[in-house]
């Protein structure tokens, strides 16, 4: 006795890709459709509107602060955390707002703290070892 597939009565056997007796013809004409509509050449449309900015916010200058430690995190993140200028925990930088320094700051927005502002703070150049105790213009101004 031959052992070998049968297929019951009445069942079709499946189709094969290179079956041609029983493959089902592709149409060859498509029905018609109508041409795309033609535009305007780009001389004939109005000139873009100038940007009055470039972030949609009116604020000059992110203030970040370093929040969080570097201890254990992939070198990646540490190369970004230096590139935004924040080397150690509780420094605070001010960053131009522009799409780069945005970018910067949302892969490490786990580790900071982001505030907008519009003006830098006053820039206080003291000796190292010193430490700024009060402002001498200040108690002159008293004094009078």
């Amino acid at each position: 006795m031959s052992v070998g597939r049968v297929f019951a009565h009445g069942i079709k056997r499946q189709r094969h890709l290179t079956d041609t007796k029983t493959a089902i013809s592709l149409p060859t004409s498509f029905k018609y459709s109508p041409p795309l509509p033609t535009f305007p050449s780009l001389s004939a449309l109005p000139p873009p509107i100038a940007k009055t900015h470039e972030h949609p916010f009116n604020y000059k200058y992110y203030q970040v602060t370093l929040h969080r430690g570097t201890f254990g995190l992939p070198e990646s993140t540490k190369r970004v955390l230096n590139a935004l200028g924040l080397t150690r925990r509780h420094l605070v930088v001010y960053l131009p707002v522009n799409n780069k320094t945005a970018g910067s700051i949302l892969k490490v927005k786990e580790l900071v703290r982001v505030e907008c502002c519009n003006e830098l703070p006053p820039v206080v150049n003291v000796p190292k070892g010193f430490k700024v105790v009060g402002s001498a213009v200040a108690g002159a101004n008293n004094e009078n």
